[in-house]
């Protein structure tokens, strides 16, 4: 695969952006934190695309969207209404969050922020299994015409393979050339997947929300 293939592959999840923007009007409000995530992540691929084109680094934008990133899907977790019972634990993690990253990247200078990306990649992965279950047990609809179990279902994915990747960079697992190549052409057919099934759960969310779970 050559670079403008995976940069095309990269910004499919601005066809989320594009339909969340056609659709922000009448959705559940409950769904801006997601929404908002996907603009920023659409705006972070379109300058990374950018920068690279005259030749710049990307590290800069990507490790500032990364806490964003984080933060968004806290917030939204938090919406949802299905993994913090009080705002204890949800302000716990978003603290924690703000203080590795500024750990890592300010006083440690580890600029690839790959500690990070792994701390708040497991968070995410259980927040996403926690609500999964908690759908599979309580839910009254189709899961596939779910929103939050399509959005949960798409973190598992890409935040657990996230996790693998930034495992096998920190300890020198990915020595051979090959095999780097190889887990990053995973990650990118993955994130094209993940983006995709976000333009589809953006596609089920609610015009209005009559009960919490009916709708997530």
């Amino acid at each position: 695969m050559n670079a403008t293939v995976a940069e095309i592959f990269a910004l499919s999840i601005v066809i989320a952006g594009v339909i969340a923007l056609a659709r922000f009007k009448k959705m559940d409000p409950m769904f801006y934190p997601f929404i908002l995530l996907i603009w920023i992540g659409s705006v972070n691929e379109l300058l990374s695309v950018i920068l690279v084109f005259f030749k710049f680094y990307t590290l800069i934008n990507n490790n500032i969207y990364v806490l964003g990133e984080s933060l968004t899907i806290l917030w939204f977790f938090k919406k949802t209404g299905t993994v913090f019972s009080n705002k204890t634990i949800f302000l716990f993690l978003g603290i924690s969050f703000i203080v590795f990253w500024f750990t890592e990247n300010l006083i440690l200078d580890f600029y690839a922020s790959s500690y990070f990306r792994i701390y708040y990649s497991f968070v995410i992965v259980i927040l996403s299994v926690t609500t999964v279950n908690y759908l599979i047990v309580t839910a009254k609809k189709n899961l596939l015409k779910m929103p939050v179990f399509l959005i949960s279902l798409g973190f598992i994915i890409y935040f657990t393979y996230e996790i693998l990747v930034q495992a096998f960079s920190l300890y020198g697992l990915n020595n051979s050339l090959e095999f780097q190549k190889n887990v990053y052409m995973i990650m990118i057919y993955l994130n094209l997947f993940v983006n995709l099934l976000y333009a589809l759960a953006i596609l089920w969310i609610p015009r209005k929300r009559e009960y919490m779970l009916l709708s997530l």
